[in-house]
């Protein structure tokens, strides 16, 4: 009994976990524009082996931005992809999609773009928040079944614009901001 005890503490401790328990992360990075204006939120994808699809939910604030498209830049991981989105109050859903999984790579998939409203003072933000995300195979096989989806995060801000003079001193909002810490209006 002692041996046999000894022996599946031996093989526990030796135990190294599957191939197939990969980690795949979907991020976003800080987004920011001027209000009146489109900035734009990029998104991040660390492990592409294997995928052909990918969908994902991001939830914003619609008092302060509007959905105005979605763009995967020349160069970029997401080039490789085809884009569907829909967009409806503060609920955004993307999807990238192609053929055949990509034997790996890692970087940008897509940049989504914002209309910030024009009403909105500088230094405000909003939460972006990845509600749900999802990877398939090329089969259609479910990559999070096996593997740990994680995602992350980010905020939008609002900036200042260097053409505003809101108090009409001849410096911009943005220069008075620079140099005294407040924009003084």
């Amino acid at each position: 009994m002692k041996n046999s005890i000894l022996v599946l503490a031996l093989a526990l401790a030796g135990w190294v976990a599957p191939a197939w328990a990969a980690t795949y992360g979907i991020s976003l990075g800080e987004g920011q524009g001027e209000p009146g204006q489109i900035g734009s939120v990029p998104v991040y994808l660390d492990s592409a082996a294997e995928v052909a699809s990918i969908e994902f939910q991001l939830n914003y604030d619609p008092a302060l931005l509007a959905f105005a498209g979605v763009t995967n830049p020349p160069g970029s991981l997401g080039e490789a992809f085809g884009i569907d989105c829909e967009a409806e109050d503060g609920r955004l859903i993307v999807r990238l999609f192609r053929m055949d999984g990509l034997a790996g790579g890692s970087g940008l998939l897509c940049r989504i773009l914002f209309q910030v409203n024009a009403g909105a003072e500088p230094a405000l933000w909003c939460d972006l928040a990845l509600a749900g995300a999802g990877l398939s195979t090329q089969y259609g096989a479910d990559l999070g079944w096996r593997n740990e989806i994680a995602a992350e995060n980010a905020r939008f801000w609002t900036t200042f614009s260097p053409a505003n003079d809101a108090d009409g001193d001849g410096l911009s909002d943005y220069e008075e901001q620079m140099r005294n810490g407040s924009a003084d209006y």
